[in-house]
């Protein structure tokens, strides 16, 4: 079954928040499937929130409730990771697009 497009209004800095979330997934290894959304929004919410991408908060939130739901361990799991991790979410996703990737695991490995 081919992937679902949804559509997506750049609105209050969303577009960056998009673009560090994305980062995310690629430095974390969640998938982008249903389960990996939800683990990645428990990591997310857990190694630092979103910061000031207030548009983001309450879909990391909603995302993270759903996978207790219909995935918990991965989700618990994933939320207990990040509590050792920090996300990007501070940063300059311009910055961040020029780095190598393991100079972004290095950031994001780092303990708060």
């Amino acid at each position: 079954m081919a992937g679902r497009q949804v559509p997506f209004l750049p609105v209050f800095g969303a577009k960056d928040a998009l673009v560090l979330h994305d980062v995310h997934h690629m430095i974390t290894g969640y998938e982008t499937d249903f389960r990996g959304e939800s683990e990645i929004a428990a990591w997310e919410l857990a190694s630092g929130g979103c910061a000031e991408h207030y548009v983001f908060w309450p879909d990391r939130i909603a995302a993270a409730f759903l996978g207790l739901l219909f995935a918990p361990i991965r989700t618990l799991r994933a939320f207990r990771t990040g509590r050792q991790q920090r996300n990007l979410y501070r940063l300059d996703p311009r910055v961040l697009l020029t780095m190598e990737s393991g100079s972004l695991k290095m950031l994001v490995c780092r303990t708060q």
